[in-house]
């Protein structure tokens, strides 16, 4: 019997007319990675959709996921519009095929992320709204996977409690206690808290 016509998940045999009623598939897999190939599966319904609702499972009892398999999970979605971005993005936190951790993989994002908003206010200048809007909806990508930034309302809170004076010279001790707490500390938010603009 040859392989197309068992199911991958549970290996039983597909009939003709499980094909035809659709209760079984036969698809194109696109590659989820850079680094894979195409593959062609052939399943039951019913056991793709068993398999799906486990992989959920496990999603909502959540095996915390790193940064580079939020991005490649993404990107399976075939209704996504942003693989090709999204792509960009995992290439980018990966370090000879390898992904990066994700205190790393966050820093990149946030260097790219500071790299499009200038990019957004150069091409704004310029007048070239088009390519403004591109730099835009990138910069927005990337934000979905960055942990939220220190509000300037927590930087105050954490002013006060470690009882720093507002003025530059908090800057560094104050960095280096932000950093400890919170994933993402923003330079420029702090900058202003201290300097009460």
């Amino acid at each position: 019997m040859e392989k197309w016509n068992r199911c991958d998940i549970c290996g039983k045999f597909i009939s003709y007319e499980e094909f035809s009623t659709g209760k079984a598939t036969s698809q194109m897999v696109l590659p989820d990675s850079p680094f894979t190939r195409e593959t062609h599966e052939t399943v039951h319904t019913a056991c793709l959709g068993k398999q799906w609702a486990d992989e959920s499972i496990d999603k909502i009892l959540d095996k915390k996921m790193t940064i580079y398999e939020k991005i490649a999970e993404e990107r399976k979605d075939f209704a996504c519009g942003n693989r090709a971005t999204l792509s960009l993005l995992l290439s980018e936190i990966c370090i000879d095929g390898k992904p990066m951790s994700d205190k790393d993989a966050i820093a990149r994002l946030t260097q790219m992320k500071k790299v499009a908003d200038k990019n957004i206010v150069l091409y704004h200048n310029a007048g070239k709204h088009g390519p403004a809007l591109d730099e835009a909806s990138f910069a927005a990508i990337i934000e979905e996977f960055l942990p939220s930034s220190a509000t300037a309302k927590e930087i105050t809170t954490e002013i006060e409690k470690l009882g720093l004076p507002y003025e530059m010279k908090s800057m560094g001790p104050l960095m280096k206690h932000l950093k400890s707490k919170f994933e993402v500390v923003d330079g420029t938010i702090v900058k202003k808290v201290l300097m009460r603009e």
